[in-house]
């Protein structure tokens, strides 16, 4: 009983003290960081795929960001948060889909949207008008 008791205590300290977790990003870039808020499980196993985590706005933070092959965001809208849990101007990093900037014809194309005008897939909803899975043109959100 007291060993299950220390490696709790153990593995709570491990998490308190922000160790880094090695993730991978939708495009296969692997990098190390203490935190990913929204992630899914990788298909086949291995490292988690991270989508967003959240970051201040220091240009180390940033910087690391892109480093790690994110692009900064910082949420301007409270009505709209642009993932689960962000809030007005909340500083985040995204990690594009894979298939963002590929040819599309309609939304089931993308992982996130088909954008109407460039007929290529998108990160999300917001940013004006896109495709639905007939390949007919529908509003999108603009933040």
């Amino acid at each position: 009983m007291r060993v299950w008791f220390a490696l709790l205590a153990l593995a709570a300290l491990v998490v308190a003290c922000g160790v880094q977790q090695t993730w991978v990003t939708p495009k296969g870039q692997v990098f190390q960081s203490a935190t990913c808020d929204t992630h899914e499980l990788t298909p086949g196993g291995g490292p988690d795929t991270c989508l967003w985590r959240k970051i201040d706005t220091s240009e180390v933070e940033q910087a690391k960001c892109k480093a790690d092959g994110g692009n900064v965001y910082v949420s301007a809208s409270a009505s709209y948060p642009i993932f689960p849990g962000s809030h007005i101007y909340e500083a985040g990093c995204i990690f594009p889909y894979a298939d963002v900037g590929k040819a599309c014809s309609k939304s089931t194309d993308c992982r996130g949207a088909c954008d109407a005008e460039t007929r290529t897939c998108r990160q999300s909803e917001l940013g004006g008008d896109m495709l639905d899975e007939n390949g007919r043109v529908t509003g999108g959100y603009i933040e």
